[in-house]
């Protein structure tokens, strides 16, 4: 895990069952870029949110977006048009109109390559 970044990384076993996954983005999100964020907001499962890219918060190693984030959608895959993830949805900022915030789906896969 990543306190950091707010992330965690775990191994699901599907008892030898194979399952195809998402495919992660090789291309970088850039400001206009649209995104699309499936979540669970306040329970509400499979809640499909439209945005865009806002900024590339480098300072903070983030990406900022406008689509919502509400409590439950944290961990939630960011999409791009074609359906690749470029982002994992982490927070928001309160008292901030549409600042919201998701982890690079880089840093994720840098991770994945150390294990």
């Amino acid at each position: 895990f990543d306190e950091d970044n707010d992330f965690l990384i775990f191994e699901v076993d599907l008892n030898g069952r194979r399952r195809k996954g998402i495919e992660l983005s090789n291309t970088p999100p850039r400001i206009g870029d649209d995104i699309y964020v499936l979540g669970n907001p306040k329970g509400l499962e499979t809640t499909l949110s439209k945005g865009i890219v806002s900024s590339i918060r480098e300072e903070h190693d983030v990406i900022q977006i406008d689509a919502a984030i509400s409590p439950g959608s944290s961990g939630s895959p960011v999409f791009n048009k074609t359906g690749e993830v470029v982002a994992i949805a982490t927070f928001k900022k309160l008292e901030c109109e549409n600042c919201n915030f998701a982890v690079d789906i880089e840093l994720i896969k840098a991770e994945l390559r150390q294990l």
